[in-house]
């Protein structure tokens, strides 16, 4: 299971909401907004640790 399948799980377990994928993000990027607000609460945001300037073990990876 994928970090982002268990982000997704974990929230729609606890409130009920499937992410919004915005069409010019990555399938691994989701919104989740308040079904009655429309206001974002999370966004799963994944990336490498690359991209964050972290040294990056050959034998990790997402």
């Amino acid at each position: 299971m994928s970090i982002r399948e268990i982000l997704d799980a974990y929230v729609k377990e606890k409130y009920g909401i499937d992410p919004e994928i915005l069409p010019f993000s990555k399938e691994v990027d989701g919104v989740y907004r308040h079904p009655d607000t429309g206001k974002c609460f999370a966004v799963f945001i994944v990336k490498e640790r690359s991209a964050y300037g972290c040294p990056v073990p050959e034998k990790w990876s997402l």
